[in-house]
């Protein structure tokens, strides 16, 4: 009988891991919070030319890593080494509520970030008490070099920004004003879009809107020196709207996307292939949405230049699943997006507790290759991602768990990064050459032997949901390692010497 289980079980792990070369265990390499005891968080970030990371937050704290902060809410602006040390911060704003959203690296160095201020004094000259959108240049050590604000008498604010090709900005968000710099308002809100001169004048500014509410998430540079701006519009039922311009800010082409639902695009990445990937989430299941998983899916929408749909797909469980980020692989063979789950079935492994970090990664028509849940058991939820050059994703998080995933948490909602590497399950690709490892299937103990040359490497042992169950390093040529203790199932070894790896899959037995 147990020779009969035993047979049973080899079947469905060979069935479940050989027969999918292809599968992916994604880990979580590192991860860090920072903040103060108060309530701390980010919003976007990406690479710095060093290889680390310029992050947008927020703070409501005056402690922990938080040195200063000027009243209410802060812009709260991080730079970070490439192992996600902080090298400076600084928090700029007024005795008024001052939010971030975005950043990006000047052209002439330095770092330029967007969001929204309700100060007049401190780092702001004027701005209108509901709330202005400001623009804020800032050197390679975070001193202020200018600052721009854009509003009227109601509530403006910046979602994203995007340096040019020519090193000015470009920025977009919404508008509740009819005056001031607005000129007109065509609903009750508009998309608005301005380039920002190197100096930080206004060249050009232009709303976008029909009789109901738009607005704008991201704005990317397209190839042909235009843009593409990814939102939403309010128009019963609320549908996302992406909207594609010339270098002037003229519309070439502006669509929507969804069914009989709420449909919101957060972001339209320009591939390198041509023509775009929207993401964003939505609750239909009809008109542009072939299906959906329960609540609010993640949503993904392949475009071509002209903005007509190629596929668009689906992912979620039965509660609800909200994509914030996008990014291509470095290979351009599919897609990595982050945001929140609260469901912990469908397409979701699991769920730690009242919502976690989602990060999926897809193939080039849409295909799930791999997810992975991330938090403790409270509230955490993930919205930016950048690709890093050695094939892991780094995630820009809000948290409220201080257990899990989750290690150091300075009070309140703190800001969290995580890196996650979907390891390649099976010897596909194997870049260390001569590497040995036997047998395969054991009870317990598992022989390693390195070629010449390789006297030192680092060895990690993965479960088959991508929990890291013992790592070490080995000083010789030849290892035994024991894994008797561990349950019978699936493991994938990962071995990693002078920067080559190599992956092999063991199959533990009792």
């Amino acid at each position: 009988m147990k020779n009969l289980f035993t047979c049973s079980l080899l079947t469905v792990l060979f069935l479940v891991v050989y027969n999918n070369g292809m599968a992916q265990i994604p880990i979580i390499q590192s991860s860090k919070t920072y903040g103060g005891t108060n309530d701390d968080g980010m919003n976007l970030f990406t690479h710095t030319p060093d290889g680390g990371y310029i992050v947008s937050g927020y703070t409501y704290s005056s402690d922990g890593d938080v040195t200063s902060n000027h009243g209410d809410v802060d812009f709260w602006l991080l730079k970070l080494n490439v192992s996600g040390t902080i090298e400076w911060q600084k928090t700029y704003g007024g005795s008024g509520r001052d939010y971030p959203i975005s950043v990006t690296p000047g052209k002439d160095g330095g770092y330029v970030i967007a969001g929204e201020t309700g100060s007049s004094d401190g780092d702001l000259v004027t701005a209108h008490p509901a709330g202005d959108a400001w623009i804020l240049k800032v050197n390679d050590t975070g001193k202020i070099e200018w600052s721009t604000t854009v509003g009227g008498s109601g509530w403006d604010f910046v979602n994203g920004i995007d340096t040019t090709s020519d090193t000015c900005y470009v920025v977009t968000g919404g508008t509740f004003s009819n005056n001031g710099d607005f000129s007109l308002t065509q609903g009750y809100s508009d998309t608005w879009v301005a380039k920002i001169g190197a100096a930080g004048g206004v060249i050009w500014m232009k709303e976008y809107g029909g009789t109901g509410g738009e607005y704008a998430f991201n704005i990317h540079q397209t190839t042909d020196h235009g843009y593409i701006v990814a939102g939403y519009t309010t128009e019963s039922p609320a549908h996302a709207q992406i909207i594609k311009l010339d270098d002037t800010g003229k519309v070439v082409w502006s669509k929507r996307y969804g069914g009989s639902g709420n449909d919101v695009a957060t972001d339209a990445i320009p591939l390198r292939g041509g023509g775009y990937m929207m993401c964003g989430t939505t609750n239909s299941k009809d008109g542009d949405v072939a299906s959906n998983h329960g609540l609010d899916d993640y949503w993904l929408v392949r475009l071509d230049d002209t903005g007509r749909i190629q596929w668009e797909k689906t992912y979620g469980g039965s509660k609800f699943d909200f994509a914030g980020g996008i990014c291509e692989t470095i290979n351009n063979d599919g897609y990595v997006v982050a945001g929140y789950s609260g469901s912990s079935n469908g397409d979701v492994s699991t769920n730690q507790g009242l919502g976690d970090g989602w990060l999926i990664g897809v193939d080039t028509v849409g295909k799930l290759l791999w997810q992975k849940t991330f938090g403790g058991s409270k509230g955490d939820s993930s919205w930016g991602i950048v690709a890093n050059a050695d094939g892991s994703y780094t995630v820009g998080c809000v948290t409220t768990s201080t257990n899990g995933d989750v290690i150091g948490n300075h009070g309140g909602e703190d800001m969290w990064m995580v890196k996650i590497f979907p390891y390649q399950v099976g010897i596909k690709n194997q870049e260390i050459n001569n590497v040995k490892v036997y047998p395969t299937l054991t009870s317990g103990l598992v022989q390693i032997d390195m070629p010449d040359g390789f006297n030192n490497a680092s060895v990690r042992l993965f479960d088959i949901q991508g929990r890291q169950v013992s790592a070490f390093t080995i000083s010789g040529r030849h290892t035994t390692i024991n894994i008797e203790n561990l349950p019978q199932g699936a493991y994938n070894l990962y071995i990693s010497s002078k920067g080559l790896d190599a992956n092999y899959k063991i199959i533990k037995v009792d």
